[in-house]
């Protein structure tokens, strides 16, 4: 039991980051009894063939067009709604299922995406996904996203890899390699929620990246929060004077969309413009 809860313990340690020392809590082994139970309904879901995504659009706040979309991994369960991401996230990369999430989120992704241009329906330019440093670092993984984007018949440019900053932190030799390979193949990369993690410039400055995404929490503050817009607006400044181009997320509100629009901000991601929707729901034309 000591080593158990002092194993736990040692978890939460390392989900909260490094250096650091952390109690064991009851509240640990109830997370730990949830992830077992998440680890077991997403083995489930992939061995029955029951995952499909759900994808929110990304607008160019210049003109209002729709020119990406996000795939996110949607997992039903009968009675109980679908999985949250969050929920997924921490069931960890070791068990191997969530580069087998990732990879089931991709095909689906990109053959929705050439369905929707076959029918001649509203289609955007790209669709992102999202990608574990895990993932990144295997070998075999560049070579399957370009077959992949042979089997659906699309070019590089209509993928995005969308990686977290905190991912981007442990993202070093192979993985490095990796995403390099990919933005040469042309491929776009984006980081992830930037800003919440602790070596934001540092990401900016090293990592291949054509895309930044500020983290919802600053958009939150925009219209009402001087210190958040003075942070967004230093966000956007110097990412695009590095070349990347920036995606606002979490945006809900219209006083959001025109402060960013003010800003200069390129894109922009939420509510305001569309929740995740089933892919399968999303409006199209008939033939």
């Amino acid at each position: 039991d000591l080593v158990r809860r002092a194993d736990l313990a040692m978890y939460q340690a390392k989900q909260l980051g490094r250096n650091r020392v952390v109690f064991f809590a009851k509240e640990m082994e109830d997370q730990a009894r949830s992830r077992v139970e998440v680890v077991e309904q997403v083995r489930t879901a992939l061995a029955r063939d029951q995952v499909t995504i759900a994808v929110q659009p990304i607008i160019e706040l210049a003109s209002g067009d729709w020119v990406g979309s996000e795939a996110l991994a949607r997992i039903e369960r009968p009675g109980r709604g679908p999985l949250h991401p969050d929920e997924v996230l921490p069931i960890g990369a070791r068990s191997g299922l969530l580069d087998q999430l990732d990879t089931r989120v991709r095909a689906q992704a990109l053959a929705w995406l050439a369905d929707r241009r076959g029918s001649g329906s509203p289609a955007p330019s790209w669709v992102s996904i999202n990608v574990t440093a895990h993932e990144l670092a295997t070998i075999r993984f560049a070579v399957a996203v370009e077959k992949d984007l042979a089997a659906a018949g699309l070019l590089p440019e209509d993928l995005a890899i969308e990686v977290s900053e905190a991912a981007m932190v442990d993202v070093a030799g192979p993985a490095k390699v990796t995403l390099r390979r990919l933005r040469a193949l042309g491929c776009r990369i984006a980081i992830d929620d930037f800003g919440s993690g602790y070596s934001s410039l540092m990401s900016l400055r090293d990592l291949p990246a054509d895309l930044v995404k500020i983290d919802r929490s600053f958009v939150a503050g925009l219209g009402h929060d001087d210190h958040d817009e003075a942070i967004v607006s230093a966000m956007i400044s110097v990412s695009q004077r590095l070349g990347r181009l920036v995606v606002a997320e979490g945006v809900e509100h219209p006083l959001q969309a025109e402060v960013l629009q003010a800003m200069g901000c390129d894109y922009a991601q939420g509510y305001l413009f569309g929740p995740p929707t089933p892919a399968a729901s999303v409006p199209r034309l008939e033939r």
